[in-house]
């Protein structure tokens, strides 16, 4: 780990996800599943939206935290992205 886990953990869990004001109630349980997983050692993790539903935002939201908390150094954030087919 990139600091002291415990008190990483221990941040994470007293900063509350209401902190981030724009994040909509389902982005918020998303970030808290996240989280909670992540303190259960569970390291390959998806996360499903609809379209238009924030998924970039609620992602960047996320990262900050994980960053902020010092859990690593760096996250890799891969995108996929499909091109429809013209016409």
């Amino acid at each position: 780990m990139f600091n002291d886990r415990t008190g990483s953990i221990a941040w994470l869990q007293k900063t509350l996800i209401d902190e981030i004001e724009r994040l909509r109630p389902y982005q918020k349980a998303a970030s808290q599943a996240t989280e909670e997983a992540i303190i259960n050692d569970q390291r390959q993790m998806l996360i499903a939206m609809a379209t238009g539903t924030g998924k970039t935002f609620t992602t960047v939201a996320q990262i900050y935290r994980l960053l902020e908390f010092k859990f690593a150094p760096r996250i890799l954030f891969l995108r996929l992205h499909r091109r429809q087919p013209p016409g």
